[in-house]
């Protein structure tokens, strides 16, 4: 990956990855001497909350802080994931309805949870999915 990263830092003005593994993307980043977006991994998936975000916006005349956002499903998901981290950074009113197993560990809800302070969002997990959907602007399955 570390040549293969060189050569197409020297083709391309940037790079998108979208495959399986974490490592191997921040493994291109390290070594690529140019922008590598992460486009999917095991791990994340930040350019899918980047398009969702859009969407929103052209949906609604609110700014994504004034907005409420549930997701339903398993809460450790890479989207999951990547949308509380996303939501937390542009205070966002995020909602994980999932069983308590699915939920993400606990050093991510801090990280995530001190993203949200500093934006004047909010991150809840809450087993009750009819509580989490509630007054939500989007609700993601």
């Amino acid at each position: 990956m570390k040549d293969t990263a060189r050569v197409l830092g020297r083709m391309y003005d940037a790079i998108e990855y979208r495959g399986f593994a974490q490592h191997q993307a921040e493994l291109l980043a390290t070594h690529a001497g140019v922008p590598v977006y992460n486009g999917l991994t095991n791990e994340a998936h930040p350019t899918q909350i980047l398009a969702d975000f859009m969407t929103m916006r052209e949906f609604t005349h609110k700014h994504l802080s004034d907005m409420t956002v549930a997701f339903v499903g398993e809460g450790r998901d890479n989207v999951a994931l990547s949308l509380a981290v996303g939501a937390a950074k542009v205070g966002i009113d995020m909602r994980i309805a999932s069983p308590k197993e699915l939920w993400p560990d606990g050093e991510f809800c801090a990280h995530v949870r001190t993203l949200a302070e500093r934006s004047g969002g909010r991150f809840r997990l809450d087993e009750d999915v009819k509580s989490c959907v509630e007054g939500a602007d989007f609700i993601y399955t």
